[in-house]
């Protein structure tokens, strides 16, 4: 009994709390399309400060960034590296603005050096900020179990990379990197004054004042053609005409050559034989009945008196030769041998 009375009153308070719902639906029904709240609009940014151009000197001036060390290595070991470079810059004529005076110069301005790496546009702003004509940046990484240590300069007017010189070090420890960085700086410097010998160079050239020459424009003139040659002339005949050649009277034949020939070896051998031997076998008989090698100018006076018999036989023989030959021709020449000094003359009409 006590259980359907139960079900009685819970059935009855579902119903009331069903019509109450049913009456204030529309209660809840929108009047209108709701209206939005407008919010209004940002702030526009305020605009950036104007960099101010490198004052004058700073060409001279060098700023330097100590960049955040790799995980693992002491922060000391970038300041060292830093130092080790500001002191080279020094001794080398530059102003190096060390990062302390850096840092200070960006918190006047409420905020903090930013961390650029090796870009050469960030680098520039740190520069231009500072008021130095260029940004040295020494940053290190980790390359396994060795280390990258780079030197970066950037020229603060263009951003322009002006060296960027890197090297492996086996070791982490201030020394090894400053030995590092030490080795890095001469180079540096070597390109940062041939980029500063050119910038200053290209300013001279600018700065020359560029002369102008008139440009004289000549009339021009008229052109005159010249008369019209005449036709050339018929060239004339060509006559060749044979030479003639003239005939020689008292030519020799060729019979009459030879014994020519052949007459006057044979006398040039009788001569031969004659003067030249004859004449050696004549002072070796002198120096034999002197007593001078009497063996010797013996055998040399009979060689020499045989070879000039054989000479003087051969030479008459051609010599006679050559007579036959020439009298064997039928001509009207004559020919008369003569006796002279040392052999036979010859003479005669040819």
């Amino acid at each position: 009994m006590r259980l359907i009375l139960a079900v009685v009153v819970l059935l009855t308070a579902q119903g009331a709390a069903a019509a109450t719902r049913k009456g204030a639906e529309p209660a809840l029904k929108p009047l209108g399309t709701p209206k939005t709240e407008k919010k209004a609009p940002p702030p526009p940014p305020a605009p950036a400060a104007a960099e101010e151009p490198i004052p004058a000197g700073g060409e001279k001036r060098v700023a330097l960034v100590e960049s955040a060390p790799p995980r693992g290595v002491d922060k000391r070991v970038v300041q060292k590296a830093v130092f080790v470079a500001e002191a080279e810059l020094r001794a080398q004529g530059w102003e190096p603005i060390p990062p302390q005076t850096v840092g200070a110069s960006y918190a006047k301005s409420n905020k903090k050096v930013p961390s650029c790496g090796d870009a050469g546009f960030c680098l520039a702003q740190i520069g231009r900020a500072v008021g130095a004509g260029y940004v040295a940046n020494i940053t290190m990484a980790a390359a396994g179990k060795s280390f990258t240590v780079k030197l970066t300069v950037v020229d603060s007017a263009d951003a322009q990379i002006v060296a960027n010189i890197a090297g492996l070090v086996a070791k982490s420890d201030e020394t090894t990197v400053g030995d590092a960085v030490k080795r890095q700086v001469p180079r540096a410097l070597a390109a940062l004054q041939k980029h500063d010998a050119e910038r200053q160079e290209a300013l001279a050239a600018a700065a020359r004042p560029v002369e102008t020459k008139p440009v004289v424009v000549e009339p021009e003139k008229p052109k005159v053609e010249p008369p019209p040659e005449p036709p050339p002339a018929p060239a004339a005949p060509v006559v060749v005409a044979k030479p003639i050649k003239p005939k020689v009277s008292g030519e020799l034949s060729g019979m009459r050559a030879t014994s020519v020939v052949l007459m006057v070896a044979g006398a040039a051998g009788i001569g031969t034989g004659a003067v030249v031997f004859g004449w050696q076998a004549q002072a070796a008989a002198a120096d034999f009945k002197a007593g001078k090698d009497p063996l010797v100018a013996r055998e040399t006076a009979l060689s020499r008196a045989h070879t000039a018999d054989a000479v003087m036989g051969v030479g008459a023989a051609v010599l006679l030769t050559g007579a036959v030959l020439l009298f064997m021709e039928p001509s009207s020449s004559s020919v008369a041998l003569t006796p002279a000094p040392g052999g036979v003359g010859i003479a005669g009409t040819f």
